[in-house]
């Protein structure tokens, strides 16, 4: 078979010249392969005869030699040296140093032919006179094509170890072809691998039916032997037509895995020499390692498998723990508008749980009109800017307000398959919106209302000094005297106005000092028991035991309350229950957790009077316009009282916030401070007393 020659050196050059040296070389060589002498590791266990030009090297480096044959696979590969004439020494150095044999430089073509020809001689003396294998030869491949299944499973390739394997064996076997054949179909084998490589340009695959010698591999699982063949084989017949040569000798062993056939190996001959015993042991033994690499590819599908499972599954949920801590939720819907995907946060926004829901419709969880507000939603207008919304309920029975977006998700062509729709909470972010623009709104009014008040109190002055004089000018019987008294009357009211919008345009600095709040409250209940009794309103209290103080301006405070239970006893006319409750405010923080003003509750102490009534209650576009200067619904209101109730809390570092539905009722929740801002936070809740365990109830 031909040689494989390596040539190692510094001028690449060299390579033609070798050529044309061994032109008419009698022992044959299929190439000359060039490596570079600074090459950190050659590859060369495929070679016959390695040429090292040492003409480049100071003798210095001449060490190089003695590393490249450490390196070689097999010891007695021959190593021919090319040297310099002078000096002599050098010749003997490359010898010592694991040359085989050396040419001094310049050479002739004919030294180079003989030097080449006798290595040749020499390294193809693998078998004995007897025909056995050289068994280190055999030793050294064997291990080498051994350690391919060596190593990390899931760095298994089996066609690269297979082609490996194929070399190896017509190496040792000294065979013309070696091919592996793969039974993937019924009826046919496929050709996997094959050397050399080169002979085969097409795909080829073999019929089992049509050889019987195959079908004896394949079906029956037995090997066939044929050394010298004389007679017309039907397997030699189509392999001349196939390779275009006379074949002699021939073994197909098949390759039996988990008691299935799953291939063959086809070694063939076309020399007088015949396939011995340890031929066959050595395809015996490769034949156990294709059966092994059989395994090992179908473990590697498992090991691989189960890896993919476990890395989907990781996936899976660390992507599921990533977008169920996000803080908007998402709502997978499908064409057809059943619910595939939610995460923690949309399932709170709709009050319902993942597991309950999925794959139901839409319509289960959500009412038609945010069906239709979503699907709308779809195709936004390139005039649209603002995020639409939708008022959602939650598990609490919260109103929430809910902006949202629409995007469609394809499916692998490409087409429509769903809707994924993003969900905020804008609740609290739409609140504190309103309640800045109440505060600019309620400051611009208040900046208003002090002029005009200023302006028209001296003419009114005025108006009521000429009055007054005109009473006193007149006769006790005189008609026009009613008409100045109501001249006056009218006055004495636009001056109670005037003095209700200073207070409302520049409220009095508070007088802030701790004070029981239970006291400021009985002496409010006490002054309008007359007024309960008018009305036949029945007044309940709940005071949580142990209140902390509050640090407020008591007559300020007492005047806010005043003004919102007058408000409830207007808001029942007859017959009608008012509740007053007073308590930590830390009680019912959770309840306001999505309001703005949820962080001051909780990180300060306050406490809460919670004054709740049965009466008419307030429509939700009036609820947003109450604390509005001159908004009222009664017939002779001014408007300013819940204006400067706002401003007499806001004074006060308190906070005020409505609740009310037409027809029930409203709570009002009343928010003050239990701490003094200017003290420390040790010291602000030294002021509180020991609390009893438990939720107020």
């Amino acid at each position: 078979m031909p040689n494989h020659i390596i040539l190692i050196g510094k001028q690449e050059s060299l390579v033609q010249f070798v050529h044309e040296c061994l032109k008419g070389l009698d022992c044959k060589y299929d190439f000359i392969h060039y490596l570079s002498i600074d090459e950190e590791t050659p590859r060369f266990f495929d070679a016959d005869l390695i040429i090292l030009d040492t003409t480049g090297l100071t003798e210095k480096k001449f060490s190089l030699l003695h590393t490249l044959r450490q390196m070689l696979p097999d010891p007695d590969l021959p190593i021919l040296a090319l040297v310099k004439d002078r000096p002599v020494r050098l010749r003997h150095r490359v010898m010592d140093l694991g040359a085989t044999d050396y040419v001094v430089v310049p050479f002739t073509p004919l030294d180079l032919r003989v030097r080449i020809t006798n290595l040749l001689r020499l390294k193809d003396r693998v078998r004995s006179e007897s025909g056995e294998l050289n068994i280190n030869e055999t030793l050294r491949i064997l291990q080498k094509n051994f350690q391919l299944i060596s190593g990390n499973i899931l760095q298994f390739n089996f066609s690269h170890v297979v082609q490996q394997w194929i070399k190896a064996m017509r190496q040792i076997l000294h065979s013309r072809y070696l091919f592996f054949f793969q039974w993937l179909t019924e009826d046919e084998l496929f050709l996997q691998a094959a050397d050399p490589e080169s002979v085969i340009t097409e795909p080829w695959t073999l019929r089992i039916d049509d050889l019987p010698t195959v079908v004896k591999a394949v079906r029956l699982k037995e090997p066939t032997i044929l050394n010298r063949v004389t007679v017309e084989n039907n397997l030699l017949l189509y392999l001349r037509s196939i390779l275009n040569v006379n074949v002699r000798s021939f073994i197909i062993y098949p390759i039996v895995s988990q008691n299935e056939t799953r291939g063959l190996l086809l070694t063939l001959r076309t020399d007088e020499q015949p396939f011995s015993e340890a031929d066959y042991r050595v395809i015996q033994f490769f034949g156990k390692l294709f059966e092994y690499a059989f395994y090992l590819e179908g473990l590697k599908s498992q090991v691989r498998e189960s890896l993919d499972n476990r890395v989907w599954k990781f996936s899976y949920q660390f992507l599921d723990r990533i977008i169920n801590q996000l803080n908007f939720g998402i709502l997978v819907i499908s064409e057809e508008l059943r619910i595939l995907y939610l995460n923690k946060m949309a399932s709170d926004l709709l009050g319902i749980s993942p597991e309950v829901v999925t794959y139901k419709r839409l319509s289960d969880v959500m009412s038609d009109q945010n069906i239709r507000t979503i699907l709308n939603s779809r195709h936004p207008s390139s005039t649209t800017f603002e995020r639409p919304e939708l008022v959602l309920t939650n598990q609490h029975g919260e109103r929430l307000l809910v902006g949202f977006t629409v995007h469609e998700y394809k499916d692998e062509e490409g087409g429509t398959a769903g809707y994924i729709i993003s969900l905020k909470d804008i609740t609290y972010s739409k609140e504190l919106q309103e309640e800045m623009r109440r505060m600019e709104r309620l400051a611009s009014l208040g900046v208003m209302a002090s002029g005009i008040a200023h302006e028209i109190r001296n003419p009114l002055a005025g108006i009521k000094a000429i009055a007054q004089t005109f009473e006193e000018e007149l006769s006790p019987d005189d008609p026009k005297n009613e008409y100045v008294r109501r001249i006056i009357r009218q006055v004495n009211r636009l001056d109670e106005m005037l003095r209700s919008l200073f207070s409302y345009a520049k409220p009095q600095k508070p007088n802030r000092q701790f004070c029981q709040i239970e006291t400021i409250l009985r002496d409010v209940i006490g002054l309008l028991k007359q007024k309960f009794r008018e009305h036949n309103i029945r007044v309940t209290e709940s005071l949580y035991p142990d209140l902390p103080e509050i640090y407020v301006d008591s007559s300020q405070i007492q005047q806010v309350f005043m003004n919102l239970i007058l408000n409830s006893i207007e808001a029942i006319e007859k017959d009608g229950e008012i509740q007053i409750s007073i308590l930590p405010g830390e009680k019912v923080a959770e309840r306001f957790s999505r309001k703005p003003f949820h962080s001051r509750i909780t990180e300060q102490p306050y406490v809460l009077v919670l004054i709740r009534d049965n009466g008419c209650g307030i429509s939700p576009e009036n609820l947003k316009q109450i604390f509005n200067p001159f908004f009222t619904t009664k017939t002779f209101g001014t408007g300013l009282g819940l204006s400067i109730v706002y401003q007499i809390v806001k004074e006060n570092d308190g906070i005020i916030y409505f609740e009310s539905e037409l027809n029930k009722g409203t709570d009002c929740y009343l928010f003050l401070p239990a701490f003094n801002p200017n003290e420390s936070r040790e010291s602000r809740w030294s002021h509180r007393q020991n609390e009893p365990v438990g939720d107020y109830k």
